[in-house]
C-alpha cells in the first residue's frame, strides 16, 4: 500500500532532550500537506526513528510525547532523503496533565453510585469523548445545567438525579491540576507497539460525521458520513477520494427525528436526512448501508457507482448495525423501536421482530415513540427528563454466531440477547455491567462484549452464559464502544475511544497492548481488517470540530514487515 518506491521519499533523525539524551517513544508524524495524509511512527530506545516510503512533497513535521513540549517545523520539503532531529523540552505534571487523553480525566470523576455514572457516560458520552479539552472545564452549576437543556433538546435523556448530581463531580474532577494531584506521565511506547506505524488521511468536509468504516474487496475503503448523506472512499494506495451523495428520496431533513436533528443544525452546521449509519461488505462485494433516519437500507454498487434504497417496514425506527449471516441475509438492529430486522436480498424481504422489555412502561413508550416524536416535533417540546434511565432499551450492537444464532444487545437495558433465526424465539440475558455495545464472536462461538460505561471488555460463554471481565490498561475512564476479532488469530481489537488508542488483547495469554494514536480526541465507532491484517477506523468525533485539527479521518494501524496469515474464507467470513 506504499507508493511506488522509485519515486518514495525518506525520513530519519533522532529525537534528544536538551542534554543531549535520546528521548524514545516519541510520535513523530509527518503530514503531507497537498494530500492531507500524515504518517506516524515512534522513536526507539537510541532516539531514533524513520519513516520510508512516503511520497515527495511539502511536509509539517512533529514530535510528541506527554511530559515534554512538543516540537514542529512546516513546512518542510521532503524530495528524496532527508534527516530532521529533534530537540525535546520536558515540563512538570502540572503542564503534562493537559497532554492526557480524556480518559485520564474522565477516571478522576467520582459519582454516588455505579448506575448514575453509567448513565452519564451513556446519555453525555454518546457520540463525542467525555474529558477532552472542549468539555473538561470547570463551570457554574447553571452553565452545565444549560448544556444538560441542549443535549436533552438532541435527544438525551437525563435524569434528575443525574443533572444534579453531574455539575458537582465533573467541577471536582476538572481541576485536578494542583501539583500533589497530577498524575505522572506514562511510560514510552516500547516493544510491538513502538513498532507500529499509523496513517491517516482526511476525508469528507470539516462538518462531516465518519461514522462507520469497512473495507472494500477492490483496496479501497469506505465511509458513510452520518450528518452529509454520503458516503466516502479511499484508494490507500493512489490517495484517491470519491464522494458520493446516498438517495434521500422524499425524507425531509431530520427523517424521522425531524425536529431533534434540526436542533443541531447551530453546532453541526448541517441537517442529515436519512443518515447513513453502518456498512458492511456483502456477498457479491456491494457496500450495504444502513439509513438511521429514513428508508431503511442502501445498496451500493462499487463498478456502476449506483445506489439501490429498501425501504424498511414503517414500524422501524432508527436501523443500526448491520451483519450477515451464511446465507447472505442482513441482519441489524433498529435501536429507537427496539428491533431486530432481517433482510433477503433475494426476495426483497424484510421481517422485524421486537425485542423484550423490562417493564410495562418501557414497552408502551417504545410503541407510542412515534406519537412522542410527532407530539415534540409539532409542540416544540425539547426536554426528554426521565426518572427512568433505562426508558428507552436501544437495540444496539449484533453479531452472528458461529452456529447461525443472531445476538444482539440492548445498550441502555444492561441485556443481551439470541434470537433463533428459524423460530423467532427470543432468549434475554442480564449482563453484569452497563453498557454493552458493539460486540463479536470469535471463531470458537465465544462472544466478546465491550462495557462501554466501565472501561472494560467481557468474554461471554454461551454453553455456560458465563461472563469474565478485563480491566483495559487505558483506565475505568477509558469507554470502549466497539471491538472486532481477528478470525485468524482469536485477537480481540478494541477501540479505546476515550483514551485516543486502538488495544489488542490476546486472549491466550490474557495480554494487552495499546497502541496510542497521534491525535487528540480521536472517537472511534467501528473497526476493521483488511487483507493484510491491518487495522482500520474513522475518528467520527460528534462535534468534528472538538478534533484535534478539525477535520475527520480514517485511519490505518499497520505493522511493516509482519507476516499475516490469510484472512478466512468468504463464508466463513459471513458468518462474522
Amino acid at each position: 500500500m506504499l507508493p511506488d518506491v522509485a519515486h518514495a521519499a525518506d525520513l530519519s533523525g533522532a529525537v534528544r532532550d536538551a542534554s543531549g539524551a535520546p528521548v524514545p517513544g516519541v510520535q513523530v508524524t509527518v503530514l503531507h500537506l497537498d494530500l492531507k495524509k500524515s504518517t506516524t511512527v515512534f522513536s526507539g530506545t537510541d532516539g531514533a526513528y524513520r519513516i520510508p516510503g512516503i511520497e515527495p512533497g511539502a511536509y509539517t513535521l512533529r514530535a510528541r510525547r506527554v511530559g515534554y513540549l512538543e516540537s514542529s517545523v512546516t513546512p518542510v520539503s521532503i524530495a528524496v532523503t532527508l534527516r530532521h532531529d529533534f530537540a525535546l523540552v520536558p515540563i512538570d505534571r502540572q503542564q503534562a496533565i493537559h497532554q492526557l487523553p480524556a480518559s485520564a480525566w474522565f477516571s478522576h470523576v467520582r459519582f454516588s453510585d455505579a448506575s448514575v455514572r453509567a448513565e452519564f457516560a451513556i446519555q453525555c458520552a454518546m457520540c463525542h469523548q467525555q474529558g477532552s479539552a472542549p468539555t473538561r472545564i470547570a463551570r457554574p452549576v447553571d452553565q452545565w445545567q444549560a448544556i444538560f437543556d441542549r443535549m436533552n433538546a438532541m435527544g438525551a435523556t437525563l435524569t434528575p438525579r443525574l443533572r444534579d448530581e453531574a455539575p458537582k463531580a465533573l467541577n471536582a474532577a476538572y481541576r485536578f491540576d494542583a501539583r500533589a494531584q497530577a498524575p505522572a506521565p506514562p511510560a514510552p511506547v516500547t516493544g510491538e507497539a513502538a513498532q507500529a506505524v499509523i496513517t491517516e488521511w482526511e476525508v469528507g468536509k470539516q462538518i462531516s460525521f465518519l461514522h462507520d468504516v469497512v473495507v472494500g474487496r477492490n483496496n479501497r475503503i469506505y465511509a458513510v458520513d452520518w450528518i452529509m448523506d454520503k458516503l466516502w472512499s479511499l484508494d490507500p494506495a493512489t490517495n484517491d477520494r470519491r464522494e458520493y451523495d446516498v438517495p434521500r428520496g422524499d425524507v425531509p431533513p431530520g427523517g424521522a427525528l425531524r425536529s431533534f436533528a434540526m436542533r443541531g443544525r447551530q453546532y453541526f452546521h448541517s441537517v442529515p436526512h436519512i443518515a447513513p449509519h453502518s456498512a458492511q461488505i456483502g456477498p457479491s462485494g456491494d457496500v450495504w448501508i444502513t439509513l438511521c433516519l429514513g428508508r431503511g437500507l442502501a445498496r451500493f454498487d462499487p463498478a456502476s457507482g449506483k445506489f439501490t434504497l429498501h425501504d424498511q417496514p414503517p414500524e422501524g425506527l432508527y436501523a443500526h448495525t448491520l451483519r450477515f449471516d451464511r446465507s447472505g441475509r442482513i441482519w441489524y438492529t433498529v435501536a429507537l423501536s427496539n428491533h431486530v430486522a432481517r433482510y433477503d436480498p433475494a426476495t426483497d424481504t424484510f421481517t422485524l421482530y421486537r425485542l423484550p422489555t423490562r417493564t410495562t412502561m418501557e414497552r408502551l413508550f417504545v410503541l407510542t415513540l412515534r406519537f412522542w416524536l410527532w407530539f415534540s416535533d409539532t409542540f416544540h417540546v425539547a426536554d426528554l427528563s426521565t426518572s427512568d434511565p433505562e426508558l428507552l432499551p436501544i437495540a444496539y450492537g449484533i453479531d452472528v454466531a458461529p452456529d447461525g444464532g443472531i445476538w444482539f444487545s440492548q445498550f441502555n437495558h444492561r441485556r443481551i440477547g439470541r434470537l433463533d433465526p428459524t423460530t423467532g424465539a427470543i432468549r434475554m440475558i442480564d449482563t453484569p455491567f452497563y453498557g454493552p455495545r458493539r460486540m463479536r464472536f470469535d471463531s470458537k462461538g465465544i462472544l466478546w462484549i465491550p462495557a462501554y460505561a466501565e472501561g472494560k471488555i467481557y468474554r461471554f460463554d454461551p454453553r455456560d452464559e458465563s461472563f469474565r471481565a478485563w480491566d483495559l490498561p487505558t483506565g475505568r475512564g477509558d469507554m470502549p464502544y466497539a471491538l472486532t476479532v481477528d478470525k485468524r488469530t482469536d485477537t480481540i481489537w478494541i477501540c479505546g475511544t476515550n483514551s485516543d488508542s486502538i488495544i489488542r488483547f490476546d486472549p491466550a495469554n490474557e495480554k494487552f497492548t495499546v497502541f496510542p494514536l497521534p491525535r487528540r480526541v480521536t472517537f472511534m465507532r467501528e473497526i476493521d481488517l483488511d487483507e493484510e491484517g491491518n487495522i482500520w477506523t474513522s475518528n467520527s468525533n460528534m462535534p468534528a470540530w472538538q478534533m484535534e485539527g478539525g477535520q475527520p479521518t480514517i485511519i490505518r494501524l499497520s505493522f511493516p514487515g509482519h507476516e499475516r496469515r490469510p484472512m478466512p474464507t468468504q463464508e466463513a467470513s459471513l458468518a462474522r
